[in-house]
């Protein structure tokens, strides 16, 4: 079986599941993985808010919750609703056993990144 078109393998479904979250790198990206009661999911490490990184975060209720300021994304959409904006999500797959990562921006969201001026008309 071959990897699924422009993905990248970036380790095994078991290693994940027993790590719970993992940090990877995927064609130059930051991923953070996360094994959600045995729904993998992957979303890019660096908040869209200030930059920080997600995998200091906690997952509640289907969203993962940004250390740095709360902003809350949904696992599967990178939606956060309280402020209308996404953080980019990408497609994986298992394959094998081996979890597959494609971070192309067909995958993820295109949102770009918060700006510091956009904050601070938010406030």
């Amino acid at each position: 079986m071959t990897s699924p078109t422009n993905a990248v393998a970036v380790g095994t479904a078991a290693e994940l599941a027993r790590a719970g979250t993992q940090v990877v790198e995927a064609n130059g990206v930051q991923v953070l993985l996360l094994w959600n009661n045995g729904d993998p999911v992957a979303m890019n490490d660096t908040c869209i808010h200030r930059g920080r990184s997600l995998s200091d975060g906690v997952v509640f209720a289907g969203r993962l919750v940004c250390a740095g300021h709360q902003w809350a994304f949904d696992l599967h959409t990178g939606y956060c609703r309280a402020r209308e904006k996404y953080q980019p999500v990408y497609a994986l797959t298992i394959e094998d056993g081996t979890v597959y990562v494609d971070v192309s921006p067909a995958s993820g969201s295109a949102e770009e990144p918060v700006r510091d001026t956009e904050l601070a008309q938010e406030r």
